[in-house]
């Protein structure tokens, strides 16, 4: 039964005149159509909002991981950050003033600088006729060196990052 209508086919024991059988099977089919298609629609919405969600996400839903810098530090793009792993010999001080000076030569401004020894924070806003992100880069001491992250906002962007990854590495000299 949908809303007090039946939607099978009549059986023996229930009325059982020509018309009531002919809209029984008519209703019949066009549930199982309803059915099908609004199976079918969402599945479609369920296909397009996944590649949706892991379209958002820069590369799909494998992390791309690539080389970056003279020294071919590995660096990761995933849920829109870019993540690398540096050397002990850059400080995470160093990191941030080598960001500042990368950014504020493409024209970025600097919100917010904040460094200790343990981690530091960078925020940079675009010009306004760039169209550009604005771009978080954070930088935290981990054991055996120095992880950054660069975090373009809000909808992530790795061409951006990793190219202000390597303006990083080549200002640090790696």
């Amino acid at each position: 039964m949908l809303g007090g209508v039946r939607l099978g086919p009549i059986s023996k024991g229930d009325f059982a005149g020509p018309m009531e059988r002919w809209m029984s099977t008519l209703l019949g089919w066009a549930a199982g159509v309803w059915t099908w298609r609004c199976g079918a629609v969402a599945a479609r919405t369920l296909v397009l909002a996944g590649g949706l969600v892991c379209g958002l996400v820069g590369t799909g839903c494998q992390p791309a991981v690539r080389n970056q810098g003279q020294e071919g530090l590995l660096a990761t793009y995933s849920m829109m950050t870019l993540t690398a792993d540096l050397p002990e010999r850059a400080r995470v001080q160093a990191v941030i003033a080598a960001a500042d000076a990368v950014v504020r030569s493409r024209g970025y401004g600097v919100e917010l600088v904040r460094a200790t020894e343990e981690e530091g924070s960078l925020l940079a806003i675009p010009p306004k006729s760039a169209g550009s992100p604005r771009v978080w880069i954070h930088a935290a001491r981990v054991e055996g060196g120095t992880r950054v992250r660069i975090n373009p906002q809000p909808w992530g962007d790795e061409d951006v990052a990793r190219s202000l990854l390597d303006g990083i590495l080549a200002r640090l000299g790696m």
